[in-house]
């Protein structure tokens, strides 16, 4: 093999493991997406009137919200009817009015 061709295919070589290298940086940077839990809406509203939800977030028929499990915090979701902002203030109250009311955000 000639010098020239030694040297074009070395550039070829080295031009691929950069893309390569490039490729595996890009997808290790980009964020993962985690599944939430899945529960039940009457779980969820249950969760609520217990007083133990601390913000929820509404988007379309979908319910993020972040509940406490013992001494943690974990969020889950669930899906449930397409909101109407006053029922849904109204709706999500904790049962006592002791207990403090989530935040309650509407992401449209």
């Amino acid at each position: 093999m000639k010098p020239r061709h030694k040297t074009s295919l070395f550039l070829a070589f080295l031009s691929a493991a950069g893309v390569a290298t490039a490729l595996l940086v890009w997808g290790f940077l980009q964020p993962t997406e985690r599944a939430l839990p899945q529960v039940s809406f009457a779980d969820f509203l249950a969760d609520v009137r217990a007083g133990r939800v601390d913000d929820i977030h509404v988007d379309g028929d979908v319910y993020r919200f972040r509940v406490r499990r013992g001494a943690k915090a974990v969020e889950e979701r669930s899906t449930g009817p397409t909101p109407d902002i006053a029922q849904v203030r109204a709706v999500l109250r904790p049962a006592s009015p002791d207990l403090a009311a989530p935040k309650v955000y509407f992401d449209r």
